[in-house]
């Protein structure tokens, strides 16, 4: 499961969001026919996709410039 968590940081927002919807709904609609290990994986493949997206906005956010301001206020 690490391998498969790892590799997923080469997944896109877009994709990222894709694997999220799509175990929530898989989840909904068989869980009850799902075995406990494969609920497991497929609950930790989604928060591993969550995890991608927060970090990354969290980079993003990081790497923002603050606006500069031009003008000095006299003092």
């Amino acid at each position: 499961m690490g391998r498969v968590v790892r590799e997923m940081g080469k997944a896109g927002d877009g994709q990222l969001s894709g694997i999220q919807d799509a175990v929530t709904s898989m989840l909904d609609d068989y869980e009850s026919f799902m075995g406990s290990e494969l609920i497991t994986y497929l609950c930790v493949w989604r928060e591993a996709a969550q995890k991608h997206q927060a970090n990354r906005a969290k980079r993003a956010v990081a790497a923002t410039p603050l606006p500069a301001n031009g003008q000095r206020r006299a003092g």
